[in-house]
């Protein structure tokens, strides 16, 4: 039987749009690899090279017919593996379908159709009938920022109930072979107008896309609801929040964001040396990086096997130093007494000049840092504790397949300062003396009154003298004088939180010329270091936290509280996405009147890099933390739980670590970091330590012998000498391109009214950027890269929002770059983005 496919909208009736897409998961109860060849299907049968291989002729055997191929890390494989004439006729029907519009004023996306959101907020929005609205991403790149947002009607994303036809469902088939007792077209065609209809009138179905879709909504002309807050938190029924993926395993999410900080800097050096044409390169990083993006991948939705998975494609673009966080680095465990040198190549990838505290692991304890002049770095030695000795011992065991041979006994730290886009160099040898610092222990009976005071600079951390407990945060400096405590409790996996905190907590301090550490046994599984640095204003937290124990059959999810004087009146702020800071109240939501049925669950929103709240006198930032109640943030620091939760990965999230066919509880090694500042003073140091924390220092070392103390190349910055990025700038990409261009994104960091210095118009002096290189053209992209901003911007379409008094307003943005000054500006939170062709005839940097 032959049906007529080709009508399109017709006026008067219902359309319903029929859109075949995809969703292949690029790895969640399988891996990456299981998905697309089609193996272990005893998980669950899915082979994504059929869909692929059955696609092509059935959209070949219908011209009206329409598909959408969303996960390019499958298409790229199964691309790679076809003819020529196949490559052509995928050409050929991708050109003969309409052009979808290439998220927002960025992308160049005008539509984004979404699931999930809250069962109140859907309840709400479908009785209203505003379950399509206009999203403002941002306050800063106001109407620019805006797109068309739709959420789906049934609260899923798949289609209506009976006509799935996924493998092994239940959805009985269309029949049309009218010769076949089978036949049951009718009936289908019934059932199908029965779940497309939500009101009376006709029904015109057609094959669809979402451009098709966005087009239909713009050409009625309506003005829609503007929405301006985001989607986040969200529950799907009563007690059922999603949010605890914006926690579970935090080592893959640290994985991710250590190797995004590596990957940044690897692909600058990659450009100043000249990319590699016949191989070894980035790409094969980039490729982990981006399948780790998935969304049940970096979020910690996936079965285990496949979390291990994710991590080892990571771990094969990253080799040197891999487990430097566990104080196990082979390069610098070497013995120095013997007449031997370590030199230390510390780069900087931001585009400002840095001062930070590096910190290696030695052998000796008699040894001296020097710069590439041989001028003496002062420098300090802390014995390396003995929670860190044995998490190194079972994890380089774990990883490396063999003990190492010997420890370090001690941490060396020393300031690094670095040019913009640079290195510098320093070398560790031997000494006479020892920096060594040495502990002061304090016990606690109650008896002792006197304070204990932390920080070799003008801040100070005050310590009980009774039982050991923070009690307060002194800047001489700022003058901000606030109380606070800080403790660990766990949430059970059955009915609430118990106290972890011993009152009474033995305290070892250790002061040095750079920094002092308070370290804190919390109890046998958790350990604390508390740093405060002479040159820093704000607290650095470090935790270790495991295994949990799971003996008394309970799953434990661990949390510290910080308990502040600061008012918030339940208000507080998050970042989205490390950009805009968003406004949160407690069991508040502007769209609904929320009915509270989980306060916890309810309030945690995901941070990528910090939260603040304020009062009328002073802001208190953390980066990165979640937050409870009034005047106390929540850090949740690691979960180990018994039960799963009953939403597809059919596992319980109890992560282990196996040595010798032993296993046993994960441990997790973190960082938060906490400073107040007077109201309006925050956003510097979150925008600028921020910056610091996406992009540490990249360390590498070599060993020497006495003779050699001259370096070929001892400092370099690939920028003019006297010039660097302004600070509320960021390079967030540099990268040379397959055919030899430079790829450059820069970002503005600061929203509108953020800062009274830095939310202004930023200039950026391209020739002094790359003064070693001559510009032959510039051409400004979407930030995707793949086509001309000015293009985009012609094909956007430009959305009517409900409400009189609601303008479409102006943005402010950076103008055209003048191809002879080579100035690029930059508005408050834009990202630009560039293609850039060098002179090729020019010398690389050396």
């Amino acid at each position: 039987m032959v049906y007529n496919t080709s009508q399109g909208i017709v006026p008067g009736k219902i359309n319903v749009h029929l859109v075949a897409h995809t969703h292949d998961d690029v790895g969640w109860l399988k891996t990456v690899d299981q998905y697309y060849v089609g193996s272990n299907n005893s998980i669950q049968g899915a082979c994504v090279q059929n869909v692929l291989d059955s696609l092509i002729p059935a959209l070949l055997a219908d011209k009206n017919r329409k598909f959408i191929y969303v996960e390019q890390a499958f298409f790229q494989r199964w691309w790679r593996d076809q003819s020529e004439d196949m490559k052509k006729t995928v050409e050929m029907l991708v050109n003969s379908e309409m052009v979808a519009y290439l998220l927002g004023a960025e992308v160049g996306f005008d539509a984004l159709y979404f699931a999930r959101i809250d069962y109140q907020d859907r309840a709400k929005r479908r009785d209203e009938k505003k379950l399509e609205v206009i999203w403002q991403g941002s306050k800063s790149r106001g109407s620019s920022s805006q797109i068309f947002t739709g959420a789906f009607y049934a609260g899923n994303y798949e289609p209506p109930t009976g006509f799935y036809f996924e493998v092994n469902d239940d959805s009985p088939i269309v029949q049309d072979d009218i010769n076949l007792f089978d036949y049951n077209v009718e009936e289908r065609v019934n059932d199908f107008v029965a779940a497309a209809l939500s009101q009376d009138g006709r029904v015109n179905a057609f094959y669809s896309t979402p451009s098709i879709y966005t087009d239909a909504k713009y050409a009625l002309n309506e003005s829609w609801p503007l929405k301006l807050d985001d989607y986040f938190p969200y529950a799907d029924r009563i007690n059922a929040y999603w949010t605890g993926y914006f926690t579970s395993r935090p080592t893959i999410k640290g994985y991710v964001r250590m190797m995004s900080g590596y990957y940044l800097a690897a692909r600058q050096l990659e450009l100043f040396r000249g990319r590699n044409k016949s191989g070894p390169t980035t790409d094969s990083l980039a490729d982990a990086l981006a399948i780790a993006q998935h969304h049940d991948a970096v979020t910690g939705t996936e079965k285990q096997h496949v979390a291990n998975d994710y991590a080892k494609r990571l771990s094969i673009g990253y080799k040197e130093c891999p487990l430097l966080n566990i104080s196990y680095c082979p390069a610098t465990e070497v013995d120095l007494s013997l007449g031997k040198k370590i030199a230390v190549i510390v780069y900087n990838s931001l585009g400002w000049k840095r001062t930070s505290v590096v910190r290696i692991p030695v052998i000796n304890e008699n040894v001296t840092v020097t710069d590439s002049t041989g001028k003496v770095i002062l420098s300090q030695l802390l014995p390396i504790v003995n929670a860190s000795i044995a998490m190194r011992k079972f994890h380089a065991t774990a990883y490396m397949g063999e003990s190492p041979s010997a420890s370090p006994m001690y941490w060396l730290a020393f300031t690094a300062v670095v040019p913009p886009l640079g290195f510098s160099t320093y070398v560790i040898s031997s000494s006479k003396s020892s920096a060594s610092i040495k502990p002061i222990s304090y016990t606690f009976d109650g008896s002792q009154n006197d304070a204990i005071q932390i920080g070799p600079g003008d801040l100070k951390l005050i310590y009980s003298g009774n039982d050991g407990k923070l009690t307060q945060y002194i800047n001489s400096r700022s003058s901000v004088n606030i109380s606070m405590e800080q403790s660990y409790s766990y949430y059970a996996g059955d009915d609430g939180s118990s106290d972890l905190i011993n009152f009474q907590i033995p305290l070892t301090v250790f002061r040095g010329p750079l920094f002092d550490e308070v370290h804190q046994m919390i109890n046998s599984w958790i350990y604390q270091i508390t740093r405060v640095y002479k040159e820093k204003e704000h607290a650095e937290v470090e935790f270790i936290v495991g295994p949990i124990p799971i003996d008394d059959g309970i799953g434990k999810e661990i949390v510290t509280q910080i308990k502040t004087t600061i008012g918030n009146n339940k208000t507080f702020y998050t970042d989205s996405n490390g950009r805009d800071f968003l406004e949160r109240i407690r069991d508040y939501r502007a769209d609904w009147d929320l009915q509270v049925n989980q306060p916890i669950a309810g309030n945690y929103y995901p941070i990528n890099l910090g939260i603040y709240m304020k009062d009328e006198n002073t802001e208190f930032s953390v980066l990165w933390i979640d937050p409870l109640e009034d005047q106390v943030l929540l850090m949740h620091a690691m979960a180990r739980l018994l039960n799963d939760d009953g939403r597809g990965v059919d596992e319980a999230l109890n992560e282990t670590v196996c040595v010798l066919d032993k296993c046993s509880g994960l441990t997790v090694q973190g960082k938060y970091y906490l400073r107040f500042d007077p109201l309006g003073e925050g956003s510097k140091w979150r925008r600028s330590f921020g910056q610091e924390i996406y992009s540490p220092f990249l360390l590498a070392f070599t060993e020497q012998d006495d003779t050699w103390t001259n370096f070929p190349v001892s400092t370099f910055s690939a920028m003019d000498p006297s010039y660097s990025l302004p600070d509320n700038v960021a390079i967030i990409t540099l990268q040379e391109l397959e055919d030899g261009t430079v790829l450059l994104r820069l970002a503005h960091l600061y929203e509108v009214g953020e800062d009274k210095d830095l939310s202004v118009m930023a200039t950026v002096e391209l020739k002094r950027v790359f003064p070693n290189k001559k510009i032959n053209g510039i051409k400004e992209t979407s930030l995707s890269a793949n086509q001309e901003r000015e293009e985009m911007e012609k094909k956007r379409l430009s959305w009517k929002v409900e409400g009189s008094d609601t303008k479409q307003d102006t943005d402010l943005r950076g103008g055209p770059v003048d191809p002879v000054k080579l100035v690029v500006e930059l508005a408050p939170m834009e990202i630009r983005t560039f293609i850039i062709n060098f002179n090729s005839n020019l010398v690389k940097y050396r």
